[in-house]
């Protein structure tokens, strides 16, 4: 009896062993943080179905908005500038 290995196409890159253990802690910690689950998802898909290329530019729109929703809290004083 031959035993096959069940293909993944849609898999975009392979992380390592180790980068799996990291990318694991990562999404623990940033759970724990209370990250939002577009933005898990998104760290959760890499190396599986979105590439580094798409993974990087998520985050970084994602940055962005970030930025953006920091600098209107601050300015409606919703955060302390301290």
């Amino acid at each position: 009896m031959s035993t096959t290995t069940l293909e993944r196409p849609y898999v975009v890159s392979e992380l390592s062993p180790i980068q799996y253990k990291i990318l694991n802690e990562i999404g623990t910690t940033l759970s724990k943080m209370g990250a939002k689950s577009d933005i898990m998802g998104t760290i959760m898909s890499w190396g599986d179905t979105l590439s580094d290329e798409d993974v990087a530019q998520y985050l970084k729109e994602a940055n962005e908005k970030l930025i953006v929703k920091s600098e209107v809290d601050y300015e409606m004083g919703v955060i302390d500038a301290r």
